[in-house]
C-alpha cells in the first residue's frame, strides 16, 4: 500500500514542527490511486485515518516529507518498522545529478508538465493570516491538490528514473528515517554553563580591545569596522562624529521662548600611520570616501591574511596576536554563546537543540546542517552538550 500525505500546519515559527505553540491543522492523505481525503483539525477523530494507513503502510509518498513526519509524530504517530519511504524532493535532486539544492514541488510540476500548486493560500499567509484562520473549504482544495500532485510526480519519477537511482532514493529515504530520528530527539544544551562561559569570553573581549586600543591613535576606534581596522593596520584616514549637548531657546511656535537641549554634530578626522605593509592583491574594491573628497583604500583583514603580514617587530607581532584571538574570541560569543541560547527561546525548544540535517544542499552528498550547524560546533561549543549516554 502506497500513502501519499501532507500536512498544513500553523506558521508560528515557519512551521518549525519542535517549537512549543505550533499546531498541526490539516492534512490531505492519499491511498495508492484512491481520491484524496481532507482531514481537518477541529474534527474529533482528526487523526484516525492517517494513523490506520501509516500503520500498514508499505511505501510513504511525500515532498520535504521530514517535516511532515514531524508533525504528526507529535501525536503519536510513527511510521512502521521496514516501511520504506519516496521523498520526492531528494528523488529530483538525485535525477539532477545533485545539483541545484532544495528542488521545490512548483519547480519539479513545472519540470513534468503537472501543473502547479494553487498560491492562494501564499496570498492569505503573505497577509498576515494564520492557517487556522484561511476559509476550510479553500484550505482543503490546496492541501487536497498538493497530495495530488505529488502523487502524480512521484509517478512520473518512476518513469525516468534508472532501477540504480530509484535504490539510491530508497536508500536515503531510509536515512531520512534516521536523521528525523536525530532531530526529533535533539541534544541536550548546557544554558547555565553557557551563560558562564558568554561571561568569561565578553571580560576576555574587553582585556583583548584594551591592550589593542594602546597601539591605536584614536581611543573610539570601532575594531568590529573592516574599514577602520584597514585604516589602524594599513594607515589612512576616516572620519567619525562628535555629538555634543547644549541649550537652545525655541524661536517660534508654541514653545517660543522656552530652552530645549540640542546636539551638535561635528566631523573629526583620524589619520592612521601604516603600520603593516598590505599584501599583494588584498586591496579591496571599497574606497573609504572622506567628507573632503579623499579617498583612503581598504584592504582586507580577515584572519588568513593577518597571519601572512610580516611583523618587523616583538609589538607588530602582538598586534596580530590580539587581533587573531580577537576575532576568535568575538566569534564564540557572537555565534554560539549568545546566540544558541536566544534560538532555543526564539523556536520554543526548551533545552534541546533539535538542528535540521539537510539531504539536499551539497553537491557531494553529503550532509549539511542549518539552525543551528551541528556539525560544525568548536570544541569549546561541543563541551555544551549533554550527552544521554554519560
Amino acid at each position: 500500500m502506497i500513502v501519499t500525505f501532507d500536512v498544513e500546519t500553523s506558521t508560528h515559527n515557519k512551521g518549525n514542527p519542535f517549537s512549543a505553540n505550533g499546531k498541526l491543522v490539516s492534512y490531505s492523505v492519499k491511498v495508492d490511486n484512491k481520491p484524496t481525503s481532507f482531514n481537518y483539525y477541529s474534527q474529533l477523530d482528526f487523526l484516525n485515518e492517517l494513523r490506520a494507513y501509516i500503520q500498514f503502510a508499505k511505501l510513504i509518498v511525500g515532498f520535504n516529507i521530514k517535516f511532515d513526519y514531524h508533525h504528526v509524530r507529535r501525536y503519536g504517530i510513527q511510521f512502521p518498522d521496514r516501511v520504506r519511504v519516496w521523498d520526492c524532493q531528494i528523488a529530483e535532486f538525485i535525477i539532477r545529478g545533485q545539483q541545484g539544492s532544495y528542488p521545490s514541488l512548483n519547480e519539479c510540476l513545472t519540470k513534468y508538465g503537472l501543473g502547479s500548486k494553487d498560491d492562494k493560500i501564499a496570498e492569505y499567509w503573505a497577509l498576515g493570516l494564520d492557517t487556522q484562520d484561511i476559509p476550510v473549504e479553500e484550505l482543503e482544495l490546496y492541501n487536497n491538490l498538493d497530495v495530488e500532485l505529488t502523487y502524480q510526480l512521484y509517478l512520473k519519477q518512476q518513469e525516468v528514473m534508472t532501477e540504480a537511482q530509484k535504490k539510491l532514493c530508497l536508500v536515503m529515504g531510509l536515512d531520512l528515517l534516521v536523521l528525523a530520528e536525530m532531530e526529533w530527539n535533539g541534544i541536550k544544551f548546557d544554558i547555565q554553563k553557557c551563560e558562564e562561559l558568554a561571561a568569561e569570553a565578553e571580560r576576555k573581549l574587553q582585556e583583548l580591545n584594551e591592550e589593542l586600543l594602546i597601539f591605536s591613535p584614536f581611543p573610539n576606534i570601532n575594531l568590529d569596522s573592516g574599514q577602520q581596522l584597514s585604516c589602524f593596520l594599513y594607515g589612512g584616514n576616516f572620519e567619525y562624529d562628535t555629538v555634543t549637548t547644549v541649550e537652545a531657546i525655541y524661536k517660534s511656535g508654541p514653545k517660543k521662548g522656552t530652552p530645549y537641549l540640542k546636539n551638535n554634530h561635528s566631523i573629526n578626522t583620524i589619520n592612521c600611520p601604516r603600520l603593516f605593509n598590505p599584501l599583494k592583491d588584498t586591496e579591496t574594491k571599497l574606497k573609504l570616501k572622506l567628507s573632503t573628497g579623499e579617498e583612503t583604500t581598504i584592504y582586507f583583514t580577515n584572519g588568513d591574511t593577518l597571519k601572512q603580514l610580516k611583523c618587523p617587530t616583538k609589538q607588530h607581532k602582538r598586534i596580530i596576536e590580539l587581533l587573531l584571538e580577537r576575532a576568535e574570541v568575538a566569534k564564540l560569543l557572537d555565534t554560539y554563546y549568545q546566540k544558541l541560547p536566544q534560538l532555543l527561546q526564539e523556536m520554543e525548544w526548551g533545552e534541546y537543540l533539535h538542528g535540521q540535517y539537510n539531504q539536499v544542499v551539497a553537491a557531494t552528498g553529503r550532509l549539511s546542517s542549518t539552525k543551528p550547524n551541528m556539525q560544525n560546533f568548536s570544541g569549546t561549543v561541543d563541551a555544551l552538550l549533554i550527552s544521554r549516554y554519560d
